[in-house]
């Protein structure tokens, strides 16, 4: 899975997640960073790479339009570049699933799946986004 980081996240975050994503950007290295959200949206599909970002513009354009590619909605308010590498990376197997099947709604129908990742559980609903939460406090399921 190759993620996107749009320009509100941190760049080190490429390198900080690279060993679990391999062949991640940043919108900054591909001179995106002054790119429309429908620019950036066009260039992630037709590269197959997932978007990563801390806003809903993402998640509502795959609410709105046909995939590829697909979106990382981190709600974390103003959260720390560590706090959002320990979420991606406490996260990695629910988003490869969420990858998975995908490919498997993209190739036997019209279909997709969203994943929402809060509190470490995951739920299905109807569009290509998955919106990462912070856990709570015990860590448990919500």
């Amino acid at each position: 899975m190759k993620l996107l980081f749009d320009q509100n996240l941190s760049r080190f975050l490429v390198e900080r997640v690279g060993s679990e994503f391999k062949g991640s950007l940043h919108v900054i290295q591909l001179g995106l960073d002054q790119a429309t959200d429908r620019e950036t949206w066009d260039w992630a599909g037709e590269h197959g790479f997932t978007i990563v970002s801390k806003d809903s513009d993402f998640h509502d354009l795959a609410a709105s339009s046909v995939p590829p590619p697909k979106a990382i909605w981190l709600r974390v308010g103003n959260s720390s570049t560590n706090r959002i590498e320990y979420l991606l990376n406490e996260n990695v197997d629910r988003m490869l699933e969420f990858e998975l099947n995908q490919m498997h709604h993209f190739s036997s129908s019209t279909g997709t799946t969203n994943l929402t990742v809060k509190s470490q559980a995951v739920t299905r609903a109807t569009n290509s986004a998955i919106s990462v939460t912070p856990s709570t406090a015990s860590g448990n399921a919500g």
